[in-house]
């Protein structure tokens, strides 16, 4: 039998020169068919196997992003991150972080990153409940960010580039 997960299982067998084929599903009762059932299986088999794969790889690039992002957040004077800050931890999280900078408004910083053509968000998210016990609701909230898997390195060096800048001075460029 060739192993096809949990749904589908192919058996192939040989009787005087006659092969014959059964598949079986969670669902069905053994079925009796032709070639085109084992490449239905091996097709979605193989669906399978490429999805948990790429899976995988955008798990582990976007690993990557966060811990450069915490480093590059780190360095950015007056900037408070929530959520999980531990390197160590970031199959934890997902690559969105929120964060506030001693006294830089949300929106303002969102603007900023604006003019040099970097994507944010201020405000709470719906998560008012979560602001208002931080006590940042009363001051515009919190920038979010997020990188994905098609986001650069380089992008997120642009943005923590930017962030030290609106730090220090106001303005990301």
């Amino acid at each position: 039998a060739v192993g096809l997960g949990s749904a589908d299982r192919i058996r192939l067998n040989v009787r005087a020169g006659h092969p014959g084929i059964e598949a079986r599903s969670r669902t069905a009762e053994p079925n009796r068919g032709t070639w085109q059932t084992v490449m239905v299986a091996l097709r979605r088999a193989s669906r399978r196997f490429h999805r948990r794969a790429a899976m995988t790889t955008i798990r582990e690039y976007e690993s990557g992003l966060s811990r450069q992002l915490l480093a590059g957040l780190s360095g950015v004077r007056g900037l408070r991150l929530y959520g999980i800050t531990d390197p160590a931890q970031v199959h934890r999280r997902v690559p969105t972080f929120a964060f506030t900078i001693e006294g830089r408004h949300p929106r303002a910083v969102c603007e900023a990153l604006d003019r040099v053509g970097i994507s944010a968000w201020h405000g709470n998210y719906y998560a008012r409940e979560t602001t208002i016990r931080l006590g940042l609701e009363e001051t515009g909230g919190m920038v979010r960010i997020g990188a994905v898997h098609y986001t650069t390195r380089e992008e997120v060096e642009r943005l923590c580039a930017a962030l030290r800048s609106i730090a220090a001075t106001g303005s990301a460029g």
